[in-house]
């Protein structure tokens, strides 16, 4: 019940009374007569209704807002977490986790037993109604969502006791939020802190990306305490097949790091795991293995030349490409009478490809299959291009590239402008024209080239990165432009005989035209690969018992969001299939939960489906149990419980010692009730209940008119 309450106006009220002596005036001289004639009393209950909406209205309009004040007494709590990760079933002769339930229990009946609120806590944190309902499985062990739960919780807690052992696994680092929580951190070490005789894989360390057939180095380092000395073999799997070993002998210092070689032989996704042999008497064998997963590319890379016509530009470019033995160079030219130079220009040419060139394509005498390949590949293939203009190019067929080139064909004007290149400010710093220091002097001191007079300008989506120098003056006529639009890719080199840049500057060593030719195939190949759907996990590697986490995302042709698609996701393990449910987040996104049975190796698939049309599909992999992180250091850490007491003003206690740490609690609860003080502020004058109320009276005063037969 409010204590005090007050009423206040947005004007002085000396305004009010004035007012709604007038309005009470006019309500009952309205009413003086009637017709029909009616009653006194009915008169005075008409007018009286009248007056009373009249008043509401006035006093809305004065913005009354009422103040209520109430005190409350909040009874201080404090907070019981038990560690329930599975390190606590680590044996090392203290039976942690029994050590820990007859801790806990033990404070919770003690004298302050009832203001003493339970949870269980490792990856995140939970409420509990008994020491009883713990399991001691949860996969890791997060000390900082455990203060960001005290953080937001409801009830006034007013100290913290921790009873585990001390060691974490996951998060970032507890000190400090435990310092802005502001309450008393009492811990309860658990486990023997000696580190106990073993042998682990302390880190593992691969490339992300590597390139097949070429061989890297995949590092792991072996940890070990009280192994010095002793041999053991380091192993190198791919998806469980046997790649490299090493026979190593254990330092004194407990660290050493062990390069394996990998050369991986195909491309794709691929899950190596280092595991170390056991050796007798270890702790435990559980931190003896690791996984991790790289992506295999092609080692090659592969150019397709597709030329309208035979010409110095398709030689030269050749050549350039040949600087960079990564590359593998396929051509074609058509030489007359049906026949090519190289190959033909087939869907399954151009497929094969990872870049085409373009090369005086199309010309005026390509053939319509040969046209309609490449447009099929490069608009809706999304195939990155490099198109060279050169003589004999068709207008009207080049026009079919137009959705995809970087530049636009206003007018055709016919015959070729003699020009020399001009960089535009800022443009040196482009990809593209970094052919080392003083880019843009080395570009503009290129002997000139021929310009097609097509009228052309840079889209507004591309950039112009050269335009056209024309007897000193310099044109808004692009001589080089690219464009970069989601998943796709070009570049447009509006230069007729462009191979002049590399004979006439061989002779002074310069090699900006072949580092051009290379940085084009770069950047077109190192496109950000944007799917319509792309489904993935939040992690690659997951311990037994974690939950794994789907997120998705669905777009349109435009790679907008699509927030009402419709998925389909599954995951198999062997010959196991298990249905995922992908719910809406909102703005195109979409999550589901997985929690595996058991470990091993698993895929996914996903499809997404919008009005009963199939939008797209993403795949990919995760292992579950290849690693536990629980087990990679199976001692206690006492350490990390005494500088959280420390810093929070609070203190460690021995199992043995929970009588000291129930007395504590109770001193802390004892003063920790606090009084809340609530006020409250209601604006009448917006109230839906005072607008409700208005209406009623103007409408009974109405209806009581209308049922009177009055005028």
């Amino acid at each position: 019940m409010p204590e005090e309450f007050s009423l206040s106006f947005a004007y002085d009220l000396w305004r009010l009374v004035p007012i709604a002596a007038a309005l009470a005036a006019y309500a009952f001289f309205a009413y003086r007569r009637t017709i029909p004639p009616t009653g006194a009393g009915f008169r005075r209950l008409l007018a009286t209704l009248r007056f009373l909406a009249l008043l509401l209205v006035l006093l809305a309009l004065f913005e009354p807002t009422l103040a209520l004040v109430s005190t409350r007494v909040e009874e201080g709590k404090a907070a019981l977490v038990v560690d329930r990760s599975r390190s606590m079933t680590f044996d090392d002769g203290t039976d942690r986790a029994a050590t820990a339930l007859a801790a806990a229990k033990a404070t919770l009946d003690s004298e302050a037993g009832d203001k003493i609120l339970l949870f269980g806590f490792g990856g995140s944190v939970e409420r509990l109604d008994s020491p009883d309902s713990i399991a001691f499985d949860d996969p890791a062990t997060n000390f900082a969502a455990l203060f960001a739960a005290l953080d937001t919780a409801e009830e006034n807690v007013v100290a913290l006791a921790i009873i585990g052992d001390g060691r974490m696994t996951e998060g970032a680092n507890p000190v400090y939020a435990a310092e802005r929580a502001g309450v008393p951190v009492f811990a309860v070490p658990v486990g023997d802190t000696a580190e106990p005789k073993d042998v682990a894989l302390a880190s593992l360390a691969a490339n992300d990306a590597i390139y097949a057939n070429t061989e890297t180095a995949v590092v792991a380092t072996v940890a070990n305490e009280g192994y010095a000395g002793a041999e053991t073999t380091v192993r190198l799997y791919e998806e469980n097949r046997l790649i490299d070993e090493r026979r190593v002998r254990l330092e004194e210092a407990g660290f050493q790091t062990v390069a394996l070689r990998y050369a991986p032989e195909e491309a794709g996704r691929k899950k190596l795991v280092v595991a170390v042999a056991p050796l007798e008497g270890e702790a435990t064998t559980r931190n003896n293995r690791r996984a991790v997963f790289v992506d295999v590319l092609d080692a090659k890379l592969a150019v397709a030349i597709v030329a309208g016509a035979p010409t110095p530009d398709v030689t030269f470019l050749k050549q350039a490409l040949a600087q960079d033995t990564n590359l593998v160079v396929r051509a074609s030219t058509p030489v007359g009478g049906g026949k090519f130079a190289g190959e033909r220009a087939t869907p399954e040419f151009l497929d094969e490809a990872d870049v085409l060139f373009l090369v005086g394509f199309p010309h005026k005498n390509t053939d319509r299959a040969t046209l309609d390949a490449v447009v099929e590949a490069v608009v809706e293939g999304a195939k990155p291009f490099l198109s060279v203009y050169a003589d004999g190019v068709d207008p009207t067929k080049l026009r079919r590239l137009d959705p995809v080139s970087p530049v636009a064909v206003e007018r055709a004007r016919g015959g070729w402008t003699k020009a020399t290149p001009s960089v535009p400010s800022g443009a040196e710093r482009s990809a593209l024209l970094n052919v080392g220091a003083n880019a843009a002097t080395a570009w503009e001191s290129l002997p000139p080239v021929f310009v097609p007079g097509l009228g052309t300008v840079a889209k507004p989506e591309s950039e112009a990165l050269l335009y056209a120098n024309v007897s000193g003056a310099e044109t808004r006529t692009p001589i080089l432009a690219a464009r970069s639009v989601g998943a796709r890719r070009s570049i447009a080199l509006l230069a007729g005989d462009s191979w002049r840049w590399k004979l006439q500057t061989a002779a002074d060593e310069n090699d900006l035209y072949d580092r051009f030719v290379l940085n084009a195939v770069r950047w077109l190949n190192a496109r950000q690969e944007k799917k319509r759907v792309e489904i993935e996990t939040a992690k690659s590697i997951y311990a037994e018992g974690e939950t794994v986490v789907f997120t998705a995302q669905a777009y349109d042709q435009s790679f907008q969001p699509i927030a009402d698609a419709k998925f389909s996701l599954t995951v198999r393990r062997g010959d196991e299939t298990f249905r995922v449910p992908l719910d809406p987040l909102g703005g195109g996104l979409y999550r589901g939960a997985f929690t595996p049975v058991e470990s091993g190796d698993y895929s996914y698939r996903g499809v997404a489906n919008v009005d009963g049309r199939r939008l797209g599909a993403d795949a990919g992999r995760f292992v579950v149990g290849e690693t536990d992180i629980e087990f990679r250091r199976p001692s206690a850490d006492a350490a990390l419980f005494r500088l959280l007491a420390e810093r929070t003003e609070g203190a460690t206690f021995a199992p043995e010692e929970i009588d000291r740490l129930t007395a504590r609690l109770d001193e802390i609860l004892e003063r920790a009730d606090k009084e809340i003080v609530e006020r409250n502020e209601y604006e009448l004058w917006s109230n839906a209940w005072s607008m409700a109320a208005i209406v009623l009276l103007f409408a009974l005063e109405w209806f009581l008119r209308k049922r009177e037969g009055m005028l």
